[in-house]
Parts: structure tokens; C-alpha cells; sequence
């Protein structure tokens, strides 16, 4: 009945492959994702860094392979009731639930260009690799990245395009911010926007990562509305105006993370204190695991070795040790 909403939950050979998916690694996931679009397009390519398959319809769907945990969950959990999924040991639903979308959507007949790429979470290498070619689709009017927290979010990185904000915004979501994803590379390479859409995640890159089935099965059912109405022409990538940072001169807001080399908002970085007595920066996810804390001033400074306790001394503070 109209204007009725409905729970979306897993059906059982859903769930069996969402599950199968989230055990992969990354180059399981990319064999497996490849044998999949081979049956469905006739044109699949296949490197170490990414795979493409060129398509029918004239707008690309991408997501990537990798996740930032070392292993695969120790077990997936689903609540049919609550229609809610954690895995033990972190899931990497960032970034299996956009691959899980394209999956369904390639099932239901459609076929969009792809792009999956890998090591995204180690700073975009696989889309970085891809975007030094020339694109590889006749016809693009635009990219869908499957890789954003939340239920609603739009967010278009460094494309300042004011036309294709609002038309995606017609589709049911809101303009929101990020830091990073593969689109980030590719759209400005290949000249085309691109837009990253919320897949049902939150709590990203941590244990406590968890999926919103609903929110997810949401997402896909606004993609299938988006794929099966393309524009009549491209939307064309148009550079957001940059602006003076003190931190890093003439930089569009983002400045690079000095340890994994991804690009990240500049409130959401930590100053660092290299061994040198130098100042870098650190973004979140590195900070986790390769800065320790100073119990003398308090600031954040680089580990010489992972076995390093978490709070020493900063080189600044082991020199005035000696004085």
C-alpha cells in the first residue's frame, strides 16, 4: 500500500552471500567479484589493483574490496527483529555492504558500468592506479561511490558541480561531507561527477561497526530508481574554489596524512612530533596505531615500534630529561 514503509530484512540466500562476502579477503573477494561479473558482462577487466566492467547503462557503480581489519570477523551476528548486523573482531560492512549493493542491483537485471578497486583504506591505491588511465567506459554521465555511513548522505568530496547536487538530492538524500574515497581520484582524472551514498554503516573502522539492513536495502532500492532514469547528458566534474589553509597553502580543504598518504578534512587531523622534533600530520586511523602520548606535555608523538608503551616521552621532553 502506498506510503506504507516496510522493513527490509535478509532473505536466506541474501544473507547467505552478504555473510560469504564479509569471510572473504580482499584478493578472495576480487576473484570471486570477477567470476560474478564475467557471467553477467561481456566485457570484464581485471588487474591487481581493480576491476572494471563496461556496461549498458550509462552511469558507474563503485565500491572497494578491502577493509581496514587484518583478518576477516571471527563471526557475523544478525538480529532478524531489530534487523541489525555486527560482526566479532570488526565486519568491514565499509566496505562489503557497496559491494553486497552492486551484487543485488547486477541480479536484478541492470547493468551499470563497475568499478572495484582495492586498498582503498590504505589511501585510494587501487582507484589511484585506475585513475592514471583514461576512462575506461565509452559513455559515463556519472559515478555512484557505495561507500558512505548512515541512510541518507550524498557527499561529493572536491565536485562543486551546483547541477548535480540537487538532482541527486531528488532521489532521497542530503548533502553531507567527507574526507575520502575512491571518487576522489577518479572523478577529477576523468573529468566526471560523482556522488558516495550512504550503504547502512556505522561505527566504521571499529569492533563496534554496524550495518542497518534497512538502511542499506533503502540505499539500493534508490539506485535501481537512479540507474533505470539516466540523464540525457554527462555531469562534468567542476573543481570546488580553494581557499588559503595555514596549515598546507592553497589546499581545497583537505590536507594529506603524512603516515598513509589519504586525504582528510583539516579538523579531523592530529598534529604529530616526528623523532626529528618535526610537526606532521596524522589522520584518525593512524593515530590509532602509530602515535603514543606524551605523559610529560601531553602531545600526540610518532612510535619508533608498535611494542612502544602509549604514553612516554616525546623526543622533546626525553631531550629536556638530560638537561
Amino acid at each position: 500500500m502506498k506510503g506504507v514503509f516496510l522493513l527490509r530484512t535478509f532473505k536466506d540466500t541474501e544473507l547467505k552471500i552478504f555473510e560469504h562476502i564479509l569471510y572473504l579477503t580482499q584478493e578472495q573477494l576480487k576473484q570471486f567479484m570477477a567470476t560474478f561479473l564475467k557471467r553477467h558482462y561481456p566485457n570484464v577487466v581485471e588487474t591487481r589493483d581493480y576491476i572494471v566492467a563496461e556496461g549498458a547503462i550509462p552511469i558507474a557503480l563503485a565500491a572497494h574490496l578491502d577493509t581496514v581489519f587484518q583478518f576477516p570477523p571471527e563471526n557475523i551476528l544478525y538480529d532478524r527483529v531489530k534487523n541489525v548486523m555486527i560482526g566479532l573482531g570488526g565486519a568491514g560492512f565499509d566496505d562489503r555492504a557497496g559491494v553486497f549493493a552492486i551484487i543485488k542491483l547486477v541480479q536484478a537485471g541492470l547493468k551499470p558500468h563497475i568499478i572495484l578497486t582495492t586498498e582503498e583504506e590504505a589511501g585510494g591505491l587501487g582507484a589511484k592506479a585506475l585513475s592514471s588511465k583514461k576512462c575506461p567506459f565509452s559513455d559515463l554521465r556519472y559515478i555512484i561511490q557505495l561507500d558512505r555511513r548512515g541512510s541518507n548522505d550524498c557527499v561529493f568530496y572536491d565536485c562543486d558541480n551546483k547541477e548535480f547536487i540537487p538532482y541527486i538530492e531528488s532521489f532521497g538524500f542530503t548533502e553531507n561531507f567527507g574526507s575520502f574515497t575512491d571518487i576522489s581520484y577518479l572523478c577529477p582524472a576523468w573529468k566526471v561527477a560523482g556522488v558516495n551514498l550512504s550503504v547502512g554503516y556505522q561505527d566504521e573502522h571499529t569492533v563496534q561497526e554496524t550495518l542497518y539492513v534497512n538502511q542499506l536495502f533503502a540505499t539500493i532500492q534508490k539506485v535501481r530508481k537512479m540507474l533505470s532514469q539516466p540523464p540525457k547528458t554527462s555531469f562534468e566534474y567542476i573543481p570546488a574554489p580553494r581557499y588559503f589553509s595555514p596549515l598546507k597553502p592553497y589546499t581545497s580543504g583537505l590536507i594529506t596524512c603524512d603516515y598513509c598518504g589519504r586525504q582528510f578534512m583539516e579538523e579531523e587531523m592530529f598534529p604529530v612530533v616526528t623523532q626529528d622534533k618535526e610537526t606532521v600530520f596524522f589522520c584518525p586511523d593512524c593515530v590509532v596505531d602509530s602515535v603514543s602520548w606524551c605523559r610529560n606535555c601531553g602531545n600526540a608523538y610518532e612510535k619508533l615500534c608498535p611494542e612502544e608503551p602509549t604514553m612516554g616521552l616525546c623526543s622533546y621532553c626525553e631531550e629536556k630529561k638530560y638537561d
